[in-house]
């Protein structure tokens, strides 16, 4: 006798309207736990992927998870949203979110994120790609300007990518510049430890040597009201694509980056 039931569950699922969640965890589901994957690396803060958790309405996204916190990203305003695109030809057909120039998703709470600025230790890793225009964006981060207490990855006015670090009157580094990312598919990783011995900072981008150096001025102790931004933040906006954000409330060793870099090279290819 044949049984219909199953057949109509799976038309269900298949007709199921949105909004419609990517959910799981890059581990599970044929995504492997490999030597150099960012969980197997310890102080995990966040991490955000364009493969899971995501919530769409009709491709905009409503809800970005992180998968290891639960500090979720969020935007309410339709005409803010980013897209979701499940194939990127650019990030070695991965999936990305993509910014048209006004769109961003910001987590809820502000102080979760002291730890990314105020020296305790912090590391942070983009995969990105903007725009082919030279103008200034702003991909991720917690700071609106290059003196606001916070943190950020941003373009500059030439394309360079830079990573800004302010504690509300100077910018800790400058605007380090990473790497030429005007239209180029890019990987950077920053991490932050003041007083750490040899050096505060080490900056690295495409599998590039690090760049170290130490702080210009001692760091903020809190930020209040800038809560981590992924897009559109203060006079900053972003058009562009991000494909995984990944935050460590410490400063990792030079053997983890080198993993992680293996991991996100056989994901994106850069």
């Amino acid at each position: 006798m044949l049984r219909t039931t199953p057949v109509r569950r799976m038309l269900g699922t298949m007709l199921r309207p949105s909004p419609v969640a990517l959910g799981g965890l890059p581990w599970e589901a044929g995504g492997g736990a490999a030597l150099g994957a960012p969980q197997t690396i310890a102080g995990l803060f966040a991490w955000y992927r364009a493969d899971r958790l995501i919530t769409t309405v009709g491709g905009a996204v409503s809800i970005w998870g992180d998968q290891v916190g639960g500090r979720t990203l969020t935007q309410g305003t339709g005409s803010a949203q980013p897209t979701h695109v499940p194939v990127t030809a650019a990030f070695n057909n991965q999936s990305t979110i993509s910014c048209d120039g006004g769109d961003s998703v910001v987590a809820a709470t502000a102080s979760d994120w002291n730890f990314m600025h105020n020296g305790a230790g912090m590391t942070m890793v983009l995969v990105a790609k903007g725009a082919a225009d030279n103008t200034t964006y702003s991909f991720c981060g917690t700071s609106t300007t290059t003196t606001t207490v916070g943190t950020r990855l941003r373009t500059s006015a030439t394309g360079n990518l830079a990573w800004d670090a302010g504690n509300g009157t100077t910018n800790l580094f400058g605007g380090n510049v990473l790497v030429n990312a005007d239209s180029a598919l890019f990987k950077a990783t920053v991490r932050y430890e003041e007083g750490r011995a040899g050096n505060e900072y080490a900056t690295r981008a495409n599998g590039s040597a690090d760049t170290t150096g130490n702080s210009a001025a001692a760091p903020s102790a809190s930020n209040a009201t800038n809560p981590l931004t992924i897009g559109n933040a203060g006079a900053l906006t972003l058009t562009g694509n991000v494909a995984e954000l990944i935050i460590y409330s410490r400063y990792i060793t030079d053997a983890e980056a080198n993993a992680i870099d293996a991991y996100l090279l056989g994901r994106y290819g850069v």
